[in-house]
């Protein structure tokens, strides 16, 4: 959700929202930052002993992640929306707006979909979509952009679906924003 590194020598060069600063034994300086004020840190001898690690739901590129699991997982929540139940953190670790998004665009299923009205073959493309496009971001780590193709990089350059040429619309799930075309996704 936030929170960056910044290694530096000066003091001087202190990078602003910087919430902790580590002095390192060679001189140089290690911060950690967050404009948001959302972000901890913790200094632990077991990441179980972090509440929020040891609540969160499987990988999604870990074995734990099979497709049984999310097809157990959706029969067990069939009046949730999908999107919302693709990053509950507790259900499924690290899928976040923007991925949930790509997902579900990849998977052609729309994101107001409830778990229910989901057919085998929604849920299968939606495991294997999970997978690839976690993957595919994973190889871009560390760069601003998202890649050039995914849904949301076309946010603020037209908003047309790759495939069908449609407006890519906008609408509140969940409390959170979600990115979708109509047309391509059922």
């Amino acid at each position: 959700m936030g929170g960056d590194l910044s290694y530096y020598k000066l003091a001087g060069n202190k990078p602003d929202y910087t919430r902790i600063e580590f002095i390192l034994r060679n001189g140089r300086r290690l911060a950690f930052t967050c404009p948001r004020k959302i972000c901890r840190v913790m200094l632990v001898d077991d990441a179980a002993h972090v509440p929020a690690l040891r609540e969160m739901g499987p990988e999604p590129l870990g074995s734990a992640f099979s497709f049984a699991f999310l097809e157990r997982l959706i029969e067990a929540r069939p009046r949730r929306q999908i999107k919302p139940l693709l990053m509950d953190q507790k259900m499924i670790a690290g899928v976040g707006n923007i991925y949930a998004d790509e997902i579900l665009f990849e998977a052609r299923v729309r994101p107001d979909r409830l778990a229910s009205s989901l057919k085998d073959e929604e849920t299968r493309r939606i495991h294997r979509e999970t997978r690839r496009v976690l993957r595919r971001a994973m190889r871009t780590a560390g760069a601003e952009e998202f890649p050039s193709d995914f849904l949301v990089s076309r946010d603020a350059r037209g908003a047309v679906c790759r495939i069908c040429g449609q407006p890519i619309e906008k609408k509140r799930i969940g409390g959170r924003t979600a990115y979708f075309c109509s047309h391509c996704q059922v």
